[in-house]
């Protein structure tokens, strides 16, 4: 019995970034990266369904995680992940890892 693969989309808006991603999580049978954003609004057109690898992804289910730069311009990750809780259909629980404190804003209730 095969095990399904793991959905990924990547949300950066450095495009080497987001290829360095690609590169280190993709793993031909286990995880697939079926999707690229740079802004929040190509993340929150692509959550609800993700994409193929063909670019037809309409038919496709949602990723499986998504991997946030917290610190899209114009926005934070703090206000992305309200946003894809309120305007996505996201029946997955929201879990946020940083490497950084975003010690301004104080703690995050989401």
């Amino acid at each position: 019995m095969s095990r399904r693969r793991s959905r990924i989309l990547i949300v950066d808006d450095h495009p080497l970034m987001r290829e360095a991603l690609r590169s280190l999580l993709e793993h031909p049978g286990t995880i697939e990266v079926v999707g690229e954003a740079a802004t929040i609004d190509e993340l929150l057109r692509l959550a609800p369904r993700g994409t193929t690898s063909d670019g037809q992804g309409p038919e496709a289910p949602p990723p499986d995680v998504i991997v946030l730069d917290l610190m899209l311009p114009g926005i934070d990750g703090i206000e992305v992940l309200r946003r894809i809780k309120a305007e996505v259909d996201w029946d997955r629980e929201i879990g946020a890892v940083t490497r950084r404190v975003l010690a301004k804003k104080g703690p995050a209730i989401l």
